[in-house]
């Protein structure tokens, strides 16, 4: 795979000796395929090495079957695409929307089916957003084409932003499997800061399992978080990454929202107060999460609620949302709530139906760590003084007389040997 710097002189070498940015903007509107286009470049943005930029244009109709744009070319390598719609989301739910990427105007892939966003997206007036697409390679030009499912466009004009990302390069730091990856070692330009959403805190009472809906095939996973830092924080305008933590298939979790414990972030459909988002890297609809995945969301979500004294196994009133909803949610279970701004499918129906599971996992982990396996009778009173519900108090219990029942005794020969073995200097 080539660098950014050699795919830049590749494809200046391509585009008649011109220099990336000279050739950009000697571009100017033409009619194409039976539509007419125009395209408006937004400065390049550069956040420590992590590079954005917006792309306008318009899909506009000519014949009456599909909205179509020629190719594009991005001011700099990139191999993040994010693309919005100035429309409202109910307008163009009837759409298909692909884009398809290339380096040197020639090879091109596959195209790619674009996904509505609803999370970011405003139902009301728009714009609407589609999920981030990562390109397989580093690519320098992009097309975008959209068509309706009945073979008919009723849109005389969409304008449409691409924004294009380079998250730049990984740190060292954040390809080891640390117990939380700190923003600064996944390579987040504003490091610990926020400056353009300061922390704002609440009381923590509900953990909001998600999905990113993205690719699940990435090799590297810190790039991946920091495009959707870039994408949050400038092209959704949030001025920071929506999740509190996100988790890799790896194992590996890493800080998302700049605070600590206790900030608000942005991510349960517009009634985030109380939530902590915690994000799986990937797209769970039929896909089941590796088991290094699984474990790393359960051990975050037990530090978390141990450190904001929730029970895993409660359900616990929302006053956001106004409804009860499970201490530990999908982001899904907002959907039945008057509140709530989106209507979703997050975190995907496989990892939704092991939320179960996770749940019990998460209270034996916080079980585990106060009382330890071998003292738990002795304190069946810290069921109360911990905040636990009986019935959770009764789950830990019965799990941990399985792990009594399978040891075995140690025999007095064998506690005499161990006695002798001490005694040795």
């Amino acid at each position: 795979m080539k660098t950014p710097r050699q795919l830049l002189h590749t494809c200046a070498a391509s585009n008649n000796g011109l220099s990336m940015p000279q050739y950009l903007f000697d571009w100017m509107p033409r009619a194409i395929a039976g539509c007419v286009f125009a395209i408006a470049f937004v400065a390049p943005r550069a956040f420590g090495n992590v590079q954005v930029s917006d792309i306008d244009f318009a899909f506009r109709t000519a014949n009456g079957l599909k909205h179509c744009a020629p190719t594009q070319h991005a001011p700099f390598p990139f191999t993040v695409f994010g693309l919005r719609l100035n429309k409202t989301p109910e307008a163009v739910q009837h759409l298909e929307v692909s884009v398809r990427f290339s380096c040197d105007n020639s090879a091109w892939s596959p195209w790619r089916e674009m996904t509505i966003d609803v999370d970011g997206s405003d139902p009301g007036d728009g714009p609407t957003y589609f999920g981030l697409v990562f390109a397989e390679n580093a690519v320098s030009q992009f097309e975008a084409q959209l068509s309706a499912e009945d073979g008919s466009v009723t849109h005389d004009e969409i304008e449409a932003t691409a924004t294009v990302i380079n998250p730049g390069p990984t740190p060292t730091a954040a390809k080891q499997e640390l117990q939380i990856v700190k923003r600064k070692a996944w390579g987040c330009p504003d490091r610990k800061h926020s400056p353009l959403w300061p922390p704002e805190y609440a009381t923590i009472t509900h953990l909001v399992v998600h999905h990113t809906a993205k690719s699940n095939a990435e090799t590297d996973w810190a790039a991946a978080v920091r495009a959707i830092w870039a994408y949050d924080t400038y092209t959704r305008g949030w001025g920071d990454i929506g999740y509190n933590y996100l988790c890799d298939p790896n194992g590996v979790v890493y800080e998302g929202r700049a605070g600590g414990n206790g900030v608000t972030g942005a991510h349960f459909s517009c009634q985030n107060t109380g939530t902590v988002g915690i994000a799986m890297l990937g797209t769970f609809d039929d896909r089941t999460p590796k088991k290094k995945q699984l474990r790393a969301l359960e051990r975050i979500l037990a530090t978390t609620a141990r450190k904001n004294n929730i029970d895993p196994l409660e359900t616990v009133f929302h006053p956001g949302m106004g409804i009860k909803l499970d201490s530990i949610c999908g982001h899904r279970d907002g959907n039945d709530s008057d509140s709530a701004c989106t209507h979703t499918v997050c975190p995907g129906d496989s990892l939704y139906d092991l939320l179960p599971s996770i749940r019990m996992s998460v209270a034996e982990r916080i079980g585990s760590k106060y009382y330890g396996e071998s003292t738990f009778f002795t304190k069946p009173a810290m069921f109360w003084f911990l905040g636990l519900s009986i019935p959770s108090g009764l789950i830990l219990l019965v799990g941990v007389i399985g792990r009594l029942r399978q040891r075995k005794p140690v025999s007095a020969t064998a506690s005499r040997c161990a006695a002798s073995a001490g005694k040795h200097h």
